[in-house]
């Protein structure tokens, strides 16, 4: 049986869109990630640090990338309740404190151009030496952007190793 040329392409773009619509069903529609750090700094002051949010730019990578912004904090800093919002040319969003236990853990949820786009958790524990920073970060993954979420996990560890990094040698010193 022979196909006439002008078949096969409509055939294949077919097939190739049936591909590029169905498979997003199969793959994960969340992520998670998730880092710890031991930082030789007493429990108290590390806290204080990550529970004032116009300490977060200079240690996260929630802002890697993005030129112009604007950030505001309408209204407290710290504590449960705390929000800082950003506007740019392409994009805005805010991070909220949802939950704060003191010396202990931060729970927030991050919201991009209005949707909730992720919410994250930071536990602290004293330790010999200093004090141990537990940092998870999860999502749910909207139907197309499933594709990215095949890697998206392993990135997001990428910038908390980092991030933490950054949080140690700036409490550190």
């Amino acid at each position: 049986m022979k196909i006439a040329p002008g078949k096969i392409a409509p055939a294949v773009v077919a097939v190739l869109a049936v591909i590029i619509l169905a498979l997003p069903s199969v793959l994960p529609d969340s992520y998670r990630a998730a880092h710890e750090e031991q930082i030789a700094v007493p429990l108290d002051r590390v806290y204080s640090h990550l529970n004032n949010l116009k300490n977060w730019n200079e240690w996260t990578q929630m802002h890697a990338g993005a030129e112009g912004l604007e950030f505001f904090y309408p209204l407290t800093l710290e504590g449960q309740g705390s929000i800082m919002q950003w506007v740019g040319e392409t994009t805005s969003g805010q991070l909220v404190f949802e939950a704060v236990e003191k010396n202990k853990k931060i729970e927030y949820n991050v919201y991009i151009d209005r949707d909730r786009d992720s919410k994250g958790s930071i536990a602290l524990e004293e330790s010999t030496g200093g004090t141990v920073v537990r940092w998870e970060v999860s999502g749910k993954l909207p139907y197309f952007r499933r594709y990215v979420g095949l890697f998206y996990g392993s990135t997001i560890k990428g910038q908390m190793e980092s991030a933490l990094l950054r949080l140690k040698q700036l409490l550190e010193k």
